[in-house]
This record gives structure tokens, C-alpha cells and sequence, in this order.
């Protein structure tokens, strides 16, 4: 069972950079925020992939990584 404010805290701290290399894809998280276990830009792979790691896909919290663009506010 995933405690949600220790998971939150954990996956806030996660290295942007690190995280920028899954955008637009799935993820499915470790139970504490700080590990990606599987990504895929198809949530069905993802499932697959933690079939494959003995992990059922339902045990693990899965979300789409959507890192913004930069925007500068520079005058003109």
C-alpha cells in the first residue's frame, strides 16, 4: 500500500533532468516516489513491463509525465 504524503514528498524531490527523459510517456512509480520502475509511451507497455518484473500493474501508482516548456517573460 502506496502511503500517499511520504510517495508525494519522495516523487516532488525526483531530479528534474532525470525526469524530462520520460516526457509524454507513462510511468509506473516505486511505492515510495523515488525510483521509476517502468515507462512507455503506450500504457499497456508499461503494464507488460511490470508483468515482467513480477509486479502487478494495479499495486503501483502510474502517471503520464508532462514536463512544461520554459517560458521567459522578457520584455520586448
Amino acid at each position: 500500500m502506496i502511503e500517499i504524503n511520504e510517495f508525494r514528498r519522495n516523487q516532488s524531490r525526483f531530479p528534474r533532468a532525470e525526469l524530462e527523459k520520460y516526457n509524454g510517456q507513462f510511468v509506473a512509480w516505486s511505492d515510495d516516489g523515488t525510483r521509476i520502475l517502468a515507462a512507455h509511451a503506450e500504457l499497456a507497455q508499461v503494464d507488460a513491463m511490470l508483468v515482467a518484473l513480477g509486479i502487478y500493474p494495479g499495486d503501483v501508482l502510474i502517471s503520464r509525465v508532462v514536463v512544461p516548456e520554459e517560458i521567459a517573460w522578457d520584455g520586448w
